[in-house]
């Protein structure tokens, strides 16, 4: 009686793992259609992914989404049904980036002297000359 209670409940906890379903979709761009590499889909459980090459994600089912992409506005969506392929199209942002300032060591006043790498200050002009996935990308 005991290993019978014991086979079913490692049966009943392997059927409660597997019924966990993940949520697929694509992520891309309203005007353009294309998709988005490198884009945030948290959930509502702050679990969280980002795209691949072709705006592809999977994560943990949920009931709400949340995308974000630089450059895009951020899109909230509501999922009901986990078993359906999502599409999100986010739209571009209007509002531009400023100065942009990365340090190495998270504390700006230490001596520049200091500094592990090297420096360079991008003005606003540089930044919005090119959408890019990465600051590398605009210098």
């Amino acid at each position: 009686m005991r290993r019978l209670t014991i086979v079913l409940v490692f049966v009943m906890a392997c059927s409660m793992a597997w019924a966990q379903s993940n949520l697929k979709g694509v992520v891309m761009d309203a005007n353009s259609q294309t998709p988005l590499v490198g884009a945030s889909v948290t959930t509502a459980e702050n679990k969280g992914t980002a795209t691949l090459e072709n705006g592809e994600f999977t994560v943990a089912c949920s009931d709400r989404i949340t995308v974000s992409f630089i450059g895009y506005e951020t899109a909230q969506v509501a999922v009901a049904n986990c078993d359906k392929l999502i599409r999100v199209a986010l739209v571009p942002s209007t509002s531009k980036l400023g100065e942009v300032e990365i340090t190495a060591t998270s504390n700006s006043n230490k001596a520049l002297i200091n500094q592990p790498a090297s420096i360079v200050k991008l003005e606003k002009k540089e930044i919005n000359r090119g959408m890019g996935l990465f600051m590398d990308d605009a210098i």
